[in-house]
């Protein structure tokens, strides 16, 4: 069976959304014909750690893992904080603080490019290559972000004459949280020029939607787009919900550019004209809340009726979202985020914020699920709110066996499409 090295900064235990696409790949690429071997970082600096992402790993997979020179520890020392402490949601290119931290912003910006994880290419390229002569290696797959892993994956394939697929899960240059970094036009440019490259040199090019693959460039048309999926495991079995609340459940991080102010102001709206919805319903926030996001919530009087869980295990963040009345969504813009996989295979009423006609709606829709409510406007958004705790009065929200008609958006059935790419850029007969 061929032997694909995977490398990825993200891996147990780490947490977050990015980990379990390189888990889906780790779990099933061997029923697809390929073995899996791990590159990742030791003692990396996560947002989140999933502790008990660990025991999910297949005992068979072989796990490296190099050390990194990670700029994070003296930022933390900088704001007064433990070295270990994990950092917000966007990591550095938050503003505030000192002439220390306005320096070391810059210092960020400008002199770690692509990212603050370039510290792990010197010891990352060299354990590639031996791992990719002592596994027998017949391909590369780097998955981002951080973009620093394609950086990697280039050099290990130039060294080796391996065919490298690129995974992006994000884009690149225009990723959200550069706007936020002081960036001179000398650090843009070279950022761009060393996301061509991998652009242009990668054998093969997935990203996880159109608009992923539109920020990379006309370079990246060629590119495939695999989106996220959900782990048919994790919703196995019957979970009933509660019934004492009208519980609107929110899995996963929010930032600011999520814009949640217009369902805050519709809740709000709602919560002072119905009195039963004012005393049933509840808020609950299952992941990392933005400061910003916080705040807001305070600000116009929800705090009372919000539960934040603050980061909790993968398992943990299905399981509540199994058991919501109201499953909850808040799309940036116009992105597909990983969420929504777990969202559609929990089977649970939704209310789905997100553009109309955009590919959140078109993807729900493609499963029956009802469209989208326009995401900034405030009235439509109060009139579904009513609609649902209705129906929930009347225990008659319309609810989904786990996985019902979603089952072509498994990780497994992704990962699939991945071990198809692996065979084409090998040359393994059987593809096109």
């Amino acid at each position: 069976m061929p032997r694909v090295l995977i490398i990825s900064y993200y891996f147990p235990p780490a947490g977050g959304p990015g980990v379990q696409r390189i888990m889906g790949l780790v779990r099933h690429l061997p029923s697809f014909g390929w073995e899996p071997v791990v590159l990742t970082v030791k003692g990396g600096t996560f947002f989140n750690r999933d502790e008990e992402s660990l025991a999910r790993v297949p005992a068979s997979v072989p796990v490296y893992r190099t050390k990194a020179f990670e700029p994070f520890a003296l930022y933390n020392r900088l704001h007064g904080k433990p070295a270990d402490e994990a950092l917000p949601i966007g990591g550095v290119g938050q503003g505030g603080g000192g002439v220390a931290v306005h320096v070391s912003r810059w210092v960020r910006a400008n002199l770690f490019v692509p990212d603050a994880r370039i510290g792990w290419i010197p010891s990352a390229v060299s354990a590639a290559e031996r791992v990719v002569r002592h596994e027998r290696i017949d391909a590369i797959i780097t998955s981002s972000p951080p973009q620093t892993v394609h950086l990697i994956g280039r050099r290990a394939a130039l060294d080796t004459g391996l065919p490298w697929i690129a995974d992006f899960r994000d884009p690149w240059t225009q990723i959200y949280y550069n706007a936020e970094l002081p960036r001179c036009g000398l650090a843009k440019q070279l950022d761009l020029r060393l996301e061509q490259s991998v652009v242009r040199s990668a054998s093969e090019l997935v990203m996880i939607n159109e608009m992923v693959r539109e920020s990379l460039g006309p370079a990246a048309a060629r590119g495939h787009i695999i989106p996220n999926g959900y782990e048919e495991e994790d919703f196995a079995g019957e979970l009933a919900p509660t019934t004492e609340w009208f519980e609107l459940v929110y899995s996963g991080n929010i930032i600011p550019l999520h814009a949640p102010g217009p369902f805050f102001e519709a809740m709000c709206s709602l919560r002072g004209e119905n009195p039963e919805f004012r005393a049933a319903a509840k808020l609950v926030f299952v992941g990392t809340v933005h400061p910003a996001v916080r705040e807001q919530i305070e600000r116009v009087g929800l705090a009372g009726v919000t539960e934040f869980t603050g980061f909790v295990s993968h398992a943990e963040a299905v399981r509540r979202l199994r058991m919501a009345t109201v499953a909850l969504f808040i799309g940036p813009a116009n992105l597909l985020t990983s969420k929504i996989f777990e969202y559609l295979a929990a089977g649970r009423p939704m209310l789905a914020l997100a553009p109309p006609g955009g590919d959140v709606d078109r993807l729900i829709q493609s499963v029956g699920r009802e469209p989208v409510v326009p995401a900034e406007d405030v009235a439509a958004i109060r009139a579904e709110l009513a609609r649902l705790f209705g129906l929930w009065k009347q225990n008659s929200l319309p609810v989904r066996a786990p996985m019902e008609g979603v089952e072509h958006l498994s990780r497994r059935s992704q990962t699939e499409q991945i071990a198809h790419l692996l065979n084409r850029a090998c040359g393994i007969s059987g593809t096109e």
